[in-house]
């Protein structure tokens, strides 16, 4: 918008102020006062901040910080330990379900296997070894059985599992010659 002073006319001496509305493309740059912000050139249009493409592209491309790389080196490192130690824990637990599946179907020496392969992951866990005693008992190895509960002198288990091995402990003391 822009007000200007004519002269007036013949009829009329005194000064005349007009006004005129003109409105300029606000997308487009108005004038050469702008310039990018980092080098002076012409500034790409439709962005906020005055860049060249040539600035935009460069400015846009920051190297990685160094502290970065090393932390995402040290989790990368640290999640490859994890998963080589991960495998001996699930195939344990893995051992120890079909073990347990193997005792309910009274397939007393395949659970027995299974057990031994838990305890091999897994080798100051009770529960494994109560049960690996249990169904070497039931399997008919005393003398393995008899071992395995040994082991197990000393240690904290439930109720319900101190039961069961009190109970095969006392029918091996009844079947004794």
């Amino acid at each position: 918008m822009s007000i200007s002073v004519a002269a007036g006319s013949k009829a009329n001496p005194k000064p005349v102020l007009t006004m005129s509305t003109q409105y300029s493309n606000a997308s487009e740059p108005t004038s050469d006062l702008q310039r990018c912000e980092n080098c002076g050139g012409k500034p790409e249009p439709g962005f906020k901040l005055a860049l060249c493409p040539a600035c935009r592209q460069r400015l846009a491309r920051t190297p990685t910080p160094w502290l970065i790389k090393v932390t995402g080196t040290a989790v990368a490192a640290a999640v490859i330990c994890a998963l080589v130690h991960v495998p001996p824990s699930i195939s344990g637990a893995s051992a120890f379900e079909r073990g347990q599946r193997d005792e309910a179907v009274h397939k007393y020496h395949e659970a027995a296997a299974e057990y031994r392969a838990a305890l091999n992951a897994f080798p100051d866990a009770t529960l494994p070894l109560a049960r690996l005693g249990i169904v070497e008992y039931r399997d008919g190895d005393y003398n393995k059985a008899a071992q395995t509960l040994h082991q197990l002198a000393g240690r904290k288990a439930d109720k319900e599992l101190c039961a069961e091995v009190n109970s095969v402990i006392h029918e091996m003391e009844r079947s004794e010659p």
